[in-house]
């Protein structure tokens, strides 16, 4: 069997398991005094092979009588320890040259996990900027620099007309939002904002009517502008 443990804290929390180890899913090693901690904090794979015999083996898998024999990498990234990667009870003992093929694979890991938590991340401030903004009373179009309309809120669809964020992403700001069919016409505000790299503010009229909007442009660290829009009521 094997499975992965990542640092929590003071801990080591087995988060992945394969083979015999399915019952240690959930535990929690305490990095101070476990053979897992062991090698996590030196830095070194640790080989064990008669783990009831081993003082350092932590008293929750020695009463689970599930591992005989062990080899433990650590899981390091440029970052620091993320955890360890175990494999358990070969039948033959292990040897140094299995500790030295399972770091190899454990530098693979380390990276794969830390890309998961950082997409994680990612994920969760995704989700938290879209409940954010949705609930601005005003329009939010993030534009690129052809002025097309890469995210909007809620309120942004609800002024140019449109039901769900895929009919608006992709299009002109000026043709959806301002109803301009020249597909040349740049909306001044924001192709001075551009322009000069400064927040600016102005008014514009929609071509198809309706009532004059008050438009904030901030340009955008990354290329492109952040528009906040206002119908200006009477």
């Amino acid at each position: 069997g094997a499975f992965i443990a990542l640092r929590e804290g003071a801990y080591l929390n087995v988060r992945a398991v394969h083979g015999t180890v399915a019952l240690l899913a959930g535990v929690h090693v305490p990095i101070a005094s476990s053979l897992m901690g062991d090698a996590l904090r030196r830095q070194v794979p640790v080989i064990v092979n008669d783990t009831a015999a081993d003082p350092r083996a932590h008293a929750t898998i020695r009463e689970l009588d599930i591992v005989e024999r062990a080899v433990i990498v650590p899981l390091t990234t440029d970052a620091g320890s993320v955890g360890t990667l175990v494999v358990v009870n070969r039948t033959l003992p292990f040897e140094d040259a299995d500790a030295r093929v399972l770091h190899r694979l454990a530098d693979l890991v380390a990276v794969a996990i830390v890309n998961a938590k950082l997409f994680e991340a990612v994920e969760q401030a995704t989700r938290e900027w879209r409940a954010a903004v949705d609930a601005i009373a005003s329009g939010v179009f993030v534009l690129d620099d052809e002025h097309r309309i890469v995210r909007c809120n809620t309120r942004g669809l609800d002024l140019a007309g449109v039901t769900v964020p895929l009919e608006a992403l992709g299009r002109r700001f000026e043709t959806l939002v301002l109803g301009v069919d020249d597909p040349l016409w740049m909306e001044p505000t924001i192709t001075a904002a551009l322009r000069e790299s400064q927040p600016q503010r102005g008014t514009t009229v929609p071509g198809r009517g309706g009532a004059p909007l008050a438009i904030s442009v901030s340009p955008h660290p990354h290329g492109g502008a952040v528009i906040v829009v206002d119908a200006i009521t009477t």
